[in-house]
C-alpha cells in the first residue's frame, strides 16, 4: 500500500537525490502530477509543460499546498505574454486579469502562484509555426549568381603602389 497517493493535476515538490552540498536546496519544482503508474511511481510535468524523462516515486515527492495561499495583494493571472532568462532563473511577463497592458509586470518564477498560466505559455508558444528564415536574395534577377559588388570593400587599399621606407 502506498504511503501518500498524488491525485493528478496535483502540485508537487521533487526531492533532489544526491545533493551535492547541504547548501543546494533539498527540493524542486513545483510538478503538476500527471499520472501514477502501476509500480507506483508518479510521470511529472515540469512549468515548461515538458514531461519528466523519469517517473518519480511517491517517496521522494511533497504535496504542495496552495489553498489559502493567496493574500488579499494577489492579483489574478490573466496570461503570460512573454518570458526572459535561462531556465533556472526565468522571468514572466504577467498581463493582469482586468488590468490594461501597459500593468503588465516581470515575476519571477518562483513568484507565480498557478503554474497552469505558464503551462498554457508554453502550449501556446509550441503550437506556433517556427519563423522560416528569410532569403538574402534582395530580388534583382534569380538564379543564385553573385552580386556586383558596386564599391570596394572597407578594407580594400586604394593606392596599390608600395609604399616608400
Amino acid at each position: 500500500m502506498l504511503k501518500e497517493d498524488y491525485p493528478p493535476g496535483a502540485l508537487v515538490m521533487r526531492q533532489i537525490t544526491p545533493r551535492g552540498s547541504k547548501l543546494l536546496p533539498a527540493w524542486e519544482g513545483p510538478y503538476l502530477v500527471v499520472q501514477r503508474s502501476r509500480s507506483g511511481a508518479y510521470l511529472l510535468r515540469d512549468s515548461t509543460n515538458d514531461l519528466l524523462v523519469q517517473k518519480v516515486p511517491a517517496s521522494q515527492l511533497r504535496l504542495v499546498s496552495y489553498e489559502g495561499a493567496l493574500s488579499p495583494d494577489s492579483f489574478e493571472v490573466d496570461h503570460v505574454v512573454s518570458h526572459r532568462g535561462p531556465q533556472g532563473d526565468r522571468s514572466y511577463l504577467i498581463r493582469w486579469k482586468g488590468f490594461a497592458p501597459e500593468f503588465d509586470s516581470w515575476v519571477k518564477q518562483g513568484d507565480v502562484e498557478t503554474l497552469a498560466c505558464i503551462a498554457d505559455y508554453w502550449d501556446k508558444l509550441r503550437q506556433q509555426p517556427s519563423p522560416t528564415p528569410q532569403s538574402r536574395d534582395h530580388g534583382g534577377g534569380g538564379g543564385g549568381a553573385p552580386r556586383k559588388r558596386k564599391s570596394p570593400p572597407r578594407n580594400h587599399r586604394r593606392n596599390t603602389r608600395p609604399r616608400r621606407k
